[in-house]
């Protein structure tokens, strides 16, 4: 018979799911606006493709890492560390 889980443990793992749903409903109303914005400023068709596309390349391209990050900084930390990290990059 297995344990439950701390409550703890139940209240990260919510976090981190809602989270998740908050960045993609984010990126499901950016994406249609960038390719308009783009396509008035006379940006090319495969740009702006490219430039919708990041976000899930960029997700791909690191998820294969998460694991490793999350035991190294924690979830807080890390996810302290991505909100930072976006916000100078915009």
């Amino acid at each position: 018979m297995s344990t439950p889980a701390p409550l703890s443990d139940n209240r990260t793992i919510t976090a981190a799911i809602l989270l998740v749903v908050l960045v993609g409903i984010g990126l499901s109303l950016l994406n249609p606006l960038l390719s308009v914005a783009l396509e008035r400023q006379g940006v090319s068709a495969l740009l702006s493709g490219l430039s919708a596309s990041a976000a899930g390349i960029g997700t791909i391209a690191v998820v294969a890492l998460l694991p490793r990050l999350i035991r190294t900084m924690g979830l807080v930390r890390l996810l302290g560390a991505a909100i930072v990290t976006s916000a100078l990059a915009t």
